[in-house]
């Protein structure tokens, strides 16, 4: 399957879905890597995700212990997370919506996942 067939099966796999907001885990350099697409970009929804994420998270930013320490940034859809160190102090990773639904992404180009 060609990249162009794996993108058209992949979008009209999103046909009558619920549309899905891409969450990325940004480095401190403005890198970015797709955390996952979710339902709701809520405080609560970013926790949750972030939680169950700790592993992959921990595995990316490198350095960090799995048991991951946030604080929270922003409200409603513009919440996100500040990845923080034992200490408390920031690190410069984040979590944030990128303001793209899934469909928006496939076109245009995903992210490298995290």
């Amino acid at each position: 399957m060609t990249d162009t067939t794996t993108t058209t099966a992949k979008r009209e796999a999103l046909r009558n879905r619920p549309t899905a907001y891409e969450l990325a885990l940004i480095a401190p350099n403005g890198e970015r890597f797709r955390l996952c697409y979710c339902r709701r970009l809520g405080r609560s929804a970013v926790w949750r995700i972030t939680a169950a994420a700790a592993e992959r998270i921990a595995s990316r930013v490198g350095g960090l212990p799995v048991d991951l320490r946030a604080k929270s940034t922003g409200k409603g859809r513009a919440a996100g997370l500040e990845l923080l160190d034992r200490k408390d102090t920031p690190t410069g990773w984040t979590i944030q919506p990128t303001g793209r639904t899934e469909r928006d992404a496939l076109t245009c180009g995903e992210l490298p996942s995290a």
